[in-house]
């Protein structure tokens, strides 16, 4: 029981370091990109190509560190084409580092 609990909040830390990892990659892309984009056109567009932007970035971390995987993509509608399409990409792995 207690090996269960001691794995419990052992993948928990993980899954919690996963996402802060992401939300940092995110926020780092979000905080450049409006400045740098600012520049070249009006702060509304510029805001939001900088938050479409920063969605798929932290989209594309968490394939790539793990913290997505494919019973996750599997719950989205289309989640079978999705899935598929990410394999083909080498974008999704089989199993979750969790």
């Amino acid at each position: 029981l207690i090996s269960d609990i001691q794995a419990m909040c052992i993948n928990l830390l993980l899954i919690t370091f996963l996402l802060l990892l992401a939300c940092a990659v995110m926020g780092v892309t979000s905080y450049y990109g409006q400045k740098l984009l600012a520049g070249i056109m009006s702060d509304a567009v510029a805001t939001a190509v900088t938050i479409c932007l920063a969605a798929g970035l932290y989209g594309l971390v968490m394939l790539l560190i793990g913290g997505i995987g494919e019973k996750d993509i599997l719950m989205l509608p289309k989640g079978r084409a999705i899935a598929r399409l990410l394999k083909k990409l080498h974008l999704l792995r089989e199993k979750p580092r969790r």
